[in-house]
């Protein structure tokens, strides 16, 4: 087993949204891909996000799925909690800093 991580990503290489699981492959790995669409689309219905990169304005996405250095989520979820509050710290830094 190996966590793999799912983004959202635009051309730019800027991240939108991400998911991650425990698979024994990268082929099996690629029901991710399907979740991190379905989320996206639940939360641009919702109007939590905009159907938009937020940094370059793109709406072209694509999901890019990779092997990370993890063998559980128990080993990765204290080190994407401490990912995901530096990229919100930054998001609303960048959102304040906006004319």
């Amino acid at each position: 087993m190996k966590v793999y991580l799912a983004q959202l990503k635009c051309p730019n290489n800027h991240c939108t949204i991400g998911c991650a699981g425990e698979f024994e492959s990268l082929e099996a790995a690629q029901a991710l891909k399907a979740r991190v669409q379905e989320w996206f689309a639940v939360l641009v219905a919702s109007r939590t996000l905009n159907n938009e990169c937020g940094l370059c304005h793109s709406t072209d996405f694509h999901v890019e799925i990779a092997p990370t250095i993890f063998q559980t989520m128990a080993e990765f979820q204290p080190v994407a909690r401490e990912e995901e509050a530096r990229q919100m710290a930054l998001a609303d830094h960048l959102r304040h800093s906006r004319n």
